[in-house]
């Protein structure tokens, strides 16, 4: 069985067992909005709420945990080993920490190129520290393991056994995008605003999902993969800000959203609905490939 996909498990049995993926929604955000608006309603101490702002982050992962739990020995070893899979070729390790940095930089550039010019940078051992710093929380603390395992890792190949890879994933960035929504709500979180934000924020998030699948697909299911493109996503804006500090008084974060959704568009163009293999505009699909994923929608 391909490695990125999930065991169909027996409809009998418990309702995790019964409706994986159903309960895996409604604990990813039980558990992710539950800490949220139960620990600002509560006014917990400092100490407590730092701890529910860390099963804030770990909501899509935990509730992943609790549901293969429930799904046979099987399902674990799988889940596990999309996890701890890391013999995938360095190029797409390069991808994972460069990538976003790369849309960051055609981002820039767009913005030099329309007359403001190339912001002012500076460079020190500081800003080196701080970056690593600001990965390795996102990586451990934050969406990178917080997150992969539950959207990738449990909820992806099985939606892809009932859909095509694009279908799955546009209705993952839907469901990712407004369980990040409770955060708009927070002052400080980074993503006040309105509906319309939201409505952006959900577009950014179907794009990124289209990305994160299609590089699922091409790290053989490897949700570590996945993590850390995760966390240089989360961490590079910040990155790049430590770096050239005028670059929060422009419009690069736009422009960059812009340069994803791009890059996604691209990728929904070349590789079809199996986001798997890339082809040229108006060239015939892979046939055989094409029939497997329609087999696996079943």
């Amino acid at each position: 069985m391909p490695s990125n996909q999930a065991t169909t498990v027996p409809t009998s049995g418990g309702p995790l067992a019964r409706y994986p993926l159903l309960s895996f929604w409604l604990l990813a955000y039980g558990i992710s909005w539950g800490a949220f608006f139960g620990g600002r309603l509560l006014d917990l101490p400092g100490g407590l709420q730092l701890a529910t702002e860390y099963v804030v982050k770990f909501g899509p992962t935990l509730a992943g945990l609790l549901v293969v739990a429930g799904l046979g020995s099987v399902a674990r070893r799988e889940w596990l080993a999309r996890i701890v899979r890391w013999r995938v070729h360095p190029g797409w390790y390069l991808f994972a920490l460069a990538g976003p940095a790369l849309l960051w930089l055609a981002a820039i550039a767009v913005h030099a190129s329309q007359g403001a010019g190339w912001p002012a940078s500076k460079w020190d051992t500081d800003v080196l520290t701080t970056a690593l710093g600001l990965f390795a929380l996102r990586l451990f603390a934050g969406g990178g393991f917080g997150e992969e395992p539950g959207w990738r890792g449990f909820a992806l190949p099985r939606l892809e056994q009932r859909m095509s890879a694009l279908s799955a994933a546009l209705l993952i960035g839907v469901v990712w995008g407004v369980w990040h929504f409770a955060a708009f709500f927070a002052p400080g979180s980074g993503k006040e605003g309105g509906i319309v934000e939201m409505v952006l924020f959900t577009v950014y998030t179907c794009a990124l999902s289209i990305i994160f699948t299609w590089f699922f697909h091409k790290t053989n299911g490897s949700v570590l993969l996945a993590a850390l493109l995760h966390a240089s996503f989360n961490s590079t804006e910040n990155v790049f800000k430590l770096l050239m500090p005028g670059l929060g008084d422009t419009n690069a974060t736009l422009l960059f959203g812009l340069c994803v959704l791009a890059f996604a568009a691209g990728l929904a163009i070349a590789c079809g609905r199996n986001l798997q293999e890339f082809r040229l505009p108006g060239q015939r699909p892979n046939v055989a490939a094409q029939n497997a994923a329609d087999s696996a929608s079943v």
